[in-house]
């Protein structure tokens, strides 16, 4: 994700906010669990880190959003705008790092 300098947004406290800091170089942090949902309806921010089962309500309700789940034993997705062409990125980044990506959820969730 470094190379598409994202801005990145995260709910303080917790392993999105671990991961968010040590792997994501532009984020914005979000004092209330929520703030960040409106931040991306704003165009404020680019994707979000979350829980897959929030971003899957998220996308439901939104229809033009969707989520990447994050390829790891964790529930975790990016939320992102419905794009064809940056969800394609997206998960193909997601697909050719997914070894790195496992190793940090492991590493902040275990």
């Amino acid at each position: 994700m470094r190379s598409k300098m994202l801005l990145v947004g995260v709910n303080k406290g917790g392993t999105n906010e671990k991961f968010a800091d040590r792997f994501m170089l532009d984020t914005r942090k979000f004092d209330e669990n929520g703030s960040q949902m409106h931040a991306l309806l704003a165009g404020e921010i680019d994707v979000v880190v979350t829980d897959i089962e929030e971003a899957a309500f998220f996308s439901k309700k939104h229809t033009n959003y969707c989520h990447s789940p994050l390829y790891t034993n964790s529930s975790k997705a990016f939320l992102l705008p419905q794009d064809d062409a940056f969800k394609s990125y997206v998960d193909a980044w997601l697909s050719e790092n997914q070894n790195f990506v496992e190793e940090v959820f492991r590493k902040y969730t275990e």
